[in-house]
Parts: C-alpha cells; structure tokens; sequence
C-alpha cells in the first residue's frame, strides 16, 4: 500500500494502518505510507506489547532495561517504567504517591495480575519480608576499601606507644589510629 503515484506535486495512495484513500502534498525523499501524522505515530500500546514475552508465568520485557533491572519505554517524550505503563494498560490509573510493586519480585515482569498498588513503605517492607533488601554493609576487614585486619586493629587498640609511630608501622594515618583507639571505627568485638 501506501504512495501508489505522485501527479503534479501531489502524492497518492492508500494509508497502511487505516486503509484510507489520501492525496497529500508531495515533498521529496520518502514516499509516503500513512493519511495522517496519527496513523503514521505507532500507538504506545502496540510499542509495549511489541516488546513484551508473553509466553511464560511472567511477561518479560524485552526492551531497553535500567540499571536495576526495570523495563523502560518512551512515552510522549518522557521515559515510563513499563511496569507502571502496563499497570496503568491493566487496572487503571496510578493515584499519585502510589508505586506498582510486583508480587512476582521479578523488575522485568509487566504482567498486571503480577503488579499492585503500595505506598513506598509498603514496598520497602514487602522487599525486607521477601529477603530482597541489600546486604548488610561490610565492616572491618571485610569492607572493600579495608587497609588493616581486624587482628591489626586490635593490636592498634592495646598499643601503648605513640600514635605517629603506630601508624607509620601499619602503613595508616595518625587519624585513623587515634580513631581505632578510641573506638570510633573498628569498635572491639
């Protein structure tokens, strides 16, 4: 379908998404394909669930991803999270302060019986009850960016002699060991 021929400056065809017979003023380059600017706008629920796996449990967005893991689209001109666009397809409007949770706890899934409604506490809350909030912070040794042991710390503690000397043996700063002393960092276990 689309531009079938072009006569004095005119363009003629028939529009590929709604079949209507158009005469438009002919511009150069690309033949035209759709009657109007509507038709030729690929609506935003044939973009989503031209993304969307919906053969399993879940529906999985294919499109592009943020770092956390959630389904991004564009809708006019903004970046929605595809959960809250296929919330909004499924079951209604957003009121405002409300987030769209997944019971599924999978950020990929757009499936609206797998979404609901909740304050941000009540996500948060759901996330802590499933065991999905982030690790305890590391401490001591553990910490990645951990210059002593925690045996080198306890030594610091019970070390009697100046604090300059101390910290030049174990490689640190004065202000460090002065702060493993007086338990501000690396409290005694």
């Amino acid at each position: 379908m689309g531009q079938t021929m072009r006569k004095n400056n005119i363009a003629y065809g028939m529009c590929d998404r709604c079949g209507i017979s158009f005469a438009k003023q002919a511009r150069g380059g690309q033949p035209y394909k759709f009657c109007s600017r509507a038709c030729a706008v690929v609506p935003a629920k044939d973009r989503f669930f031209a993304k969307v796996d919906v053969s399993g449990e879940c529906w999985i967005w294919l499109g592009k991803k943020n770092d956390d893991g959630y389904g991004e689209l564009q809708i006019d001109l903004r970046i929605e999270k595809a959960h809250r666009f296929a919330y909004r397809l499924g079951k209604g409007e957003i009121p405002a302060g409300m987030e769209v949770c997944h019971q599924c706890d999978n950020p990929a899934c757009v499936r609206p019986s797998h979404l609901f409604l909740g304050t941000h506490s009540d996500n948060m809350r759901d996330m802590v009850s499933k065991g999905r909030d982030r690790q305890p912070r590391k401490r001591g040794q553990d910490h990645g960016a951990a210059k002593l042991t925690n045996a080198q710390a306890a030594a610091i503690r019970s070390d009697k002699r100046a604090q300059s000397a101390i910290a030049r043996e174990y490689g640190v700063s004065q202000t460090l060991v002065s702060m493993i002393q007086r338990g501000i960092v690396r409290k005694a276990a």
